[in-house]
């Protein structure tokens, strides 16, 4: 189920990109990055990794969106979302996994560790929910356990068959 979320916004963005493409521009030249995205306003769509309220010295709440897919769990970087007030409605409806897209102010980008971007003033302008629970045929893994030396070691694949979000814990 999908759902547009902004009444009547006429800022237009300086980007629309997927979390993943702005992560990989932050973090192959910050600097470059930086100068193209600071203090404008960035469409940016992934998916729904956290939600929750935010963290001293921000007040109000949180959505942190990062990419998954492929045999690769991408979530080597975050987006963080603030947003207004407004939105607070749609937050409730949001879970973990959801696919969303945002529009916000760049207020901060780095990447000297995981990249990582933080968005105010942020609005939701489309959702699209999860409503079924995955098919387990949508996920393959595949793994080995071994603990010698008294040491841990866990190795997996992972192969997303079905081009859902999906989230390993």
């Amino acid at each position: 189920m999908q759902i547009p979320c902004i009444e009547a916004l006429a800022i237009a963005p300086v980007a629309n990109l997927w979390v993943r493409e702005l992560l990989d521009e932050v973090e192959a030249n910050e600097i470059v990055a930086g100068q193209n995205y600071t203090d404008k306003w960035l469409s940016v769509t992934g998916h729904v990794s956290h939600l929750g309220g935010a963290v001293w010295p921000r007040s109000g709440y949180e959505i942190k969106i990062e990419d998954v897919g492929d045999w690769l769990i991408k979530n080597n970087g975050t987006v963080h979302c603030y947003p207004q007030s407004s939105q607070e409605p749609l937050l409730a409806k949001l879970v973990k996994g959801d696919r969303i897209t945002v529009k916000g102010i760049v207020e901060e980008l780095g990447g000297q560790y995981l990249a990582t971007v933080r968005l105010k003033s942020c609005l939701i302008e489309d959702i699209t929910f999860n409503p079924e629970p995955i098919d387990p045929s949508c996920v393959s893994l595949q793994g080995s356990y071994e603990d010698g030396y008294g040491y841990l070691t866990v190795e997996f694949t992972a192969q997303n068959n079905c081009d859902v979000a999906v989230w390993f814990a």
